[in-house]
């Protein structure tokens, strides 16, 4: 596994955990999750992130006001 697939799977975890937990559900009344559901999360997961990173490189970085400021005098 790469390093992303690492985060992924990290991030993936976290966030069920998290819902779990805010929810008040015990590892006791969990249904497991089964591998093609974990793998559908995975992708999700996989999806969300390359149009985050898809929508950052096309973003132009907005020039600072002062720095405007200071190259027009």
């Amino acid at each position: 596994m790469n390093d992303m697939d690492d985060v992924t799977k990290n991030l993936t975890d976290l966030l069920i955990e998290d819902v779990f937990r805010k929810h008040n559900i015990s590892k006791e009344k969990r249904k497991p999750i089964s591998a093609e559901e974990r793998e559908k999360l995975r992708d999700l997961i996989n999806t969300l992130q390359a149009q985050v990173e898809n929508f950052l490189q096309t973003q132009k970085p907005v020039p600072n006001e002062k720095a405007e400021a200071k190259r027009k005098k």
